[in-house]
């Protein structure tokens, strides 16, 4: 009894956690939640595994609450569909607090990240961009048919056997090939640990009291838990770019940050702009000679590498991409017929329903009001995280406006590098009035994207996976989220105007920013309960369709990116049997009003829609007219565009229904189709009001 009593003496966290380990087991079985032998044994193991490496200290304080809200929740998951998903999530992220605390021990922050690993590896779906990076690495192994060998080419690859993603990050997988998938994500846990412990070491050279603590934020958080483990290029790059500067800061060695830039350009040349900000840093950091000298070394580093991708490497790094007289007049053009498109790609990196950080990451807007503290209170900081982190956003929205690559894809994962700048600034404002309100919604929105990882994933359909699962796609709230594929400029310039309010308010210590950030949530709840009467045609569900279908189809999800024009899918009619049928909404007066947003294609006999709703029907025929190619695309070639749904304008009618002559439902139909006149003749319908 007494070495019982001096073994656990002091040890009730561990004790804790793995009595709730036992609970949550049992609780989800209990309670009948979904998922049972997958979900329902994972987190009970990130509980237990929790109270393995726990070692001697008390019970979190937020994890019995959490806890005991995970039990309500399992309680009452058949109410409503959102009620399982975060029942799920709390589960999880009642260890949190348990991470949070080990990371203060010897080698905390690499115990914190263990409890998190089998859900990385055994629940993540494998998809986007990771099987293409996997077959790449098989063929660096073996030319044999295997088993990625099938994800071998995407759409915008230039041809010519030469895939748009570059072989050095695949040849660092090779080591975990033989593990398949587990094994290749591995590696990225092992490059994203050196990233964190590089991170680590930043942070305490500059007296962060709480850098442990903020270490484990960069994978507890989004962006960084977006692709944790992930088979993505971010994690290394961060690694790389991290690893230079530490060697660097202790050195002075100038070849560190030279080696580190060259190294992220081959990594991916998406990362150029960290390269280019390191050396900038490194311009900045420099006096008299030595900046000359480096500067001079700079030009010649660069040419000579170029002259060595063309006579060498035959091009394959940067000329056959970007080294062609079509991408540099696409850089040229870009900043004078595409401004708007650019302007939305900064706006939407933030507040973007699917690629933004603050919906998925709203401790970002602590750590945008926490920048000019960092810059007056540790200068370097500033420069070596924040300059990369500047010119990579920058160049980033500037190459690549409103275009995605590897769909589906996480939320924020091209915006990793901006982490450790973001950290750092978190780090210096963590106990003013509101910060935490903002860092425990994240934690718990990353919880939820451990737990249903598919969530995790869009597609640039304007649509948002998490909201669409926890709120349904009826859902008021899904109009009122801003968009960048379905753009609102009223919506989308009142969140980013909150956002700044936000930021101004956490910047200068207002008492009010509690409130505010409430208020704000409590606005976003009570609107998501309302009932919408607008329905975004593609996400209409299957019982209120009659053998109609969604072009373009998902044979292909990178087809959308090079539309010129809206991005948005369309609902497409193209048989006589076709149809639409929508419930009559309650309360509608004397009348109902309809208004359908649509596109005619007609390539033969003339094409319209019918409305028809009890004894009462309407009807018009139109046809959509070609648009105009946008300018920039006919300064770079003499092109029309093709007789296409992406590239037809929108047409609206509008219908009086009398709530006289109303049934219990409208039909819309389309007319004038036979079978007879192409493939993609037909109505599509874009959004259906009714009012």
């Amino acid at each position: 009894m007494i070495s019982l009593r001096r073994i656990f003496e002091g040890r009730s966290g561990m004790i804790f956690h793995a009595l709730s380990s036992i609970l949550v087991f049992f609780i989800w079985r209990i309670t009948g939640m979904p998922s049972p032998g997958v979900l329902g044994r994972l987190v009970p193991l990130s509980w237990l595994i929790t109270a393995s490496v726990y070692g001697k200290g008390g019970i979190p304080r937020l994890s019995g609450y959490l806890l005991a809200a995970f039990i309500l929740f399992s309680l009452f998951w058949t109410l409503d569909p959102g009620f399982e998903v975060i029942a799920a999530a709390i589960g999880l992220l009642g260890i949190f607090p348990g991470l949070l605390a080990l990371s203060s021990r010897r080698f905390g922050i690499q115990l914190a990240l263990l409890p998190l690993i089998p859900i990385i590896l055994l629940l993540v779906p494998f998809t986007g961009d990771e099987p293409h990076f996997a077959s790449i690495t098989e063929r660096l192994i073996s030319s044999r048919t295997g088993r990625f060998t099938e994800f071998s080419s995407q759409m915008g690859d230039p041809g010519g056997g030469i895939t748009h993603h570059q072989s050095f990050y695949p040849a660092l997988l090779i080591p975990g090939y033989p593990l398949s998938v587990p094994g290749i994500r591995g590696m990225n846990l092992l490059y994203a640990m050196a990233a964190l412990m590089f991170m680590s070491k930043l942070f305490r050279d500059s007296g962060y009291k709480n850098w442990k603590q903020l270490t484990v934020f960069g994978f507890l958080l989004i962006p960084g838990s977006s692709i944790l483990g992930l088979v993505y290029p971010g994690w290394l790059a961060l690694a790389v770019f991290l690893g230079g500067v530490c060697a660097y800061l202790r050195s002075k060695n100038a070849a560190w940050i030279i080696a580190a830039a060259m190294t992220l350009v081959l990594i991916k040349f998406r990362f150029i702009g960290l390269s280019i900000g390191l050396l900038a840093a490194l311009l900045i950091e420099s006096k008299g000679r030595k900046r000359v000298f480096l500067s001079v070394a700079f030009v010649c580093l660069v040419a000579g590498g170029l002259l060595f991708d063309l006579l060498i490497l035959n091009g394959r790094i940067f000329w056959v991409r970007y080294g062609n007289i079509a991408f540099i007049k696409v850089i040229i053009l870009q900043p004078l017929y595409r401004t708007p498109e650019v302007l939305l790609a900064a706006g939407s990196s933030l507040i973007d329903i699917e690629s933004g950080l603050l919906p998925k990451a709203p401790w970002v807007l602590a750590g945008l009001a926490g920048l000019h503290m960092l810059k007056t209170s540790s200068r370097k900081m500033f420069v070596w995280l924040g300059l990369p982190a500047l010119c990579y956003f920058l160049i980033l929205v500037f190459w690549n406006p409103n275009e995605w690559s590897g769909m589906p894809t996480p939320s924020g994962r091209m915006l990793l590098p901006l982490l450790p700048v973001l950290l750092a600034s978190l780090g210096l404002i963590m106990k003013r009035k509101g910060v935490r309100i903002l860092v425990w919604v994240s934690l718990g929105i990353s919880a939820l994207l451990f737990t249903h990882p598919v969530l995790r994933f869009n597609t640039a359909d304007g649509t948002d996976s998490l909201m669409g699962r926890v709120l349904g796609h009826f859902s008021n709230l899904t109009e009122l989220l801003p968009s960048a594929v379905r753009l609102d400029i009223a919506i989308f310039a009142g969140f980013m105007i909150l956002a700044v309010i936000i930021i101004v308010l956490l910047k200068v210590r207002s008492r009010y920013t509690e409130y505010t950030i409430a208020s704000a949530f409590l606005l976003l709840c009570v609107f998501g309960g309302l009932e919408s009467n607008s329905y975004e045609a593609e996400d209409i569900p299957a019982e209120y369709r009659n053998y109609c279908t969604i072009y373009p189809d998902e044979s292909d999800l990178e087809l959308r990116k090079f539309w010129f024009f809206s991005r948005e899918k369309m609902l497409m009619l193209s048989r006589k049997d076709d149809a639409v049928i929508l419930p009559i909404p309650r309360n509608t007066g004397d009348s109902l009003e309809l208004t359908v947003f649509y596109r005619s294609l007609s390539s033969g006999a003339e094409s319209g829609i019918e409305v028809s709703s009890g004894e009462w029907s309407d009807s018009v025929y139109a046809t959509s007219e070609l648009m105009e190619t946008p300018r920039w695309v006919r300064i770079m070639r003499d092109t029309q565009l093709p007789l296409m749904p992406e590239n037809l304008q929108s047409i609206q009618s509008h219908f009086i229904i009398p709530s006289a002559d109303c049934g219990d439902s409208i039909r819309i139909t389309a007319l004038g189709l036979d079978n007879r006149h192409g493939r993609f003749h037909g109505i599509y319908l874009d959004r259906i009001l009714i009012r």
